[in-house]
This record gives structure tokens, sequence and C-alpha cells, in this order.
């Protein structure tokens, strides 16, 4: 049987990086997110979202542009009581390029 979650995650551990989510409705709350593939990431934040929720990562990247990725919520996991671990996946998978440009 063929494992169709197979994609490299990079963990960023201790190196996790602080990013700014939004909503559905628009508000905003910082993130830390922990870990990164082509086809979604894993971040923390202190409230909790819904399967199915639409989020979109603000990403500012090193040439001084700000990237936007829409994230679909596939798993929520608590960490602590005000700690929630959720998992996304991209609208669209990244590009090699995009991913590197990331890390």
């Amino acid at each position: 049987m063929m494992n169709r979650r197979c994609v490299v995650r990079y963990r960023l551990g201790t190196e996790a990086v602080e990013r700014t989510v939004r909503d559905e409705q628009g508000d905003c709350l910082p993130a830390r997110v922990v870990d990164l593939s082509v086809r979604g990431l894993a971040l923390c934040v202190n409230r909790r979202f819904e399967l199915g929720d639409l989020l979109t990562v603000e990403w500012p990247g090193k040439d001084g542009e700000t990237r936007y990725f829409l994230l679909r919520v596939k798993s929520i996991e608590r960490q602590s009581s005000d700690t929630w671990r959720v998992g996304g996946l991209f609208s669209r998978s990244l590009t090699d390029l995009e991913l590197i440009t990331l890390l």
C-alpha cells in the first residue's frame, strides 16, 4: 500500500517563526509556525479553529514583499490551556523555489 502522505516536512523547532494569521472574518492573531512542507504547515495559536476553517498566513519575504497563503484547517490538537496546534493544507502546493524562499 502506498503512503500518499509522504511529504518532506521541515520542523522549525527552536527556529520556529512568528507569523500573522487572519481568520475568515479578517481578525488577526499571532501564530508560531512549527513545521512546513510544500503541501501545508503546522502552527501554534492561542485560539481554537474548526476543521475546514480557512486561514490566511502572512509571510514576509527576505525581498521585502509579503506573501499570502490560504490554508484549510485539517487537524487541531490542544497543546495547553491556551495553545492549539493547527495543521492545514495550502490551497495549492508550493513550488520548490517557494519552499526554499520560506525556509
